[in-house]
């Protein structure tokens, strides 16, 4: 039986709560319930009301909508798809951070394993994982 090193977990644990820790206080405005007002979600409701109302009626979803562009496929709008066990994983990853906290959090994360799998110092890939993170939240003039 192979002995576990307990030891080599330290800088996973560390990164874990670090990567959360910091995905919680760059985006602390989304805990007080603030959010961006998106245009594209708002849009989405209107382009999304003639399917909502076929739902409601009809108990299925319709495959194409005359609302938009003078008719489009509705699977591009709002189709809820019943076989689509893409949303448990979408829910796994989402689920214990609000958005976008949590975009930041698999940034993080993704590139942190991504070092370690190149065979990167576990307190590097830290330092690495959050350059990484964050630089996609840069701004250049």
């Amino acid at each position: 039986m192979k002995h576990i090193n307990w030891r080599s977990l330290i800088p996973v644990l560390v990164a874990l709560a670090l990567f959360y820790a910091l995905s919680l206080l760059y985006f602390s405005p989304v805990l007080e319930g603030k959010r961006l007002v998106q245009g594209d979600l708002k849009n989405w409701q209107g382009m999304a009301q003639e399917i909502l109302e076929h739902r409601d009626a009809t108990g299925e979803d319709p495959l194409w909508t005359g609302s938009m562009f003078s008719g489009m496929p509705a699977y591009q709008i709002a189709v809820d798809w019943s076989g689509n066990f893409l949303r448990f994983a979408d829910d796994a990853f989402h689920g214990f951070l609000p958005r976008p906290a949590s975009f930041l959090f698999l940034y993080l994360l993704g590139m942190y394993i991504l070092m370690r799998c190149m065979r990167v110092d576990p307190w590097l890939a830290i330092v690495g994982a959050v350059a990484f993170g964050f630089s996609s939240y840069s701004t250049s003039s």
